[in-house]
């Protein structure tokens, strides 16, 4: 009965302390088909190791993002935060604003009709009255 080497190894390795009883107590039939059995559970083992490792490094990815994230939102909290001052005080600001707008409204509300040069004042400007008394002297008196 030959054995290959690797199946061996894959006996020794599962089964160091057992290998030697259990090749001599099966037949070559019998134990062909336990080296097919070991062969196979060997293969899913490997298989099942290299998913572990994928599932670890896929997790350690996961979580790096998630630390990632979690410093990206406190950025992004602090911004608020700091946004949410700054349009308090525009507020403010605009409200004040609109105060001196809304008396100023109010105040000139019954005078629509009237602006700065009709204001009960029958004298022109110093200036359209300089300018009357040039045009009379270029042009007479009409």
């Amino acid at each position: 009965m030959s054995k290959p080497n690797a199946l061996t190894a894959i006996i020794g390795s599962l089964f160091s302390r057992s290998e030697k009883p259990i090749s001599e107590k099966l037949s070559t039939e019998e134990f062909n088909a336990f080296m097919q059995d070991a062969g196979e559970l060997d293969a899913r083992l490997s298989a099942q190791g290299q998913g572990n490792e994928k599932v670890t490094a896929d997790l350690a990815a996961a979580n790096a993002q998630i630390i990632e994230l979690t410093a990206s939102l406190a950025t992004s909290a602090a911004k608020v935060k700091e946004l949410t001052a700054t349009l308090a005080a525009v507020s403010a600001e605009r409200d004040t604003y609109k105060g001196h707008y809304d008396k100023a409204a109010a105040a000139g509300q019954g005078k629509a009709n009237e602006d700065e040069n009709s204001r009960g004042s029958s004298e022109a400007t110093s200036y359209n009255a300089h300018a009357l008394e040039v045009f009379h002297k270029t042009h007479g008196k009409a």
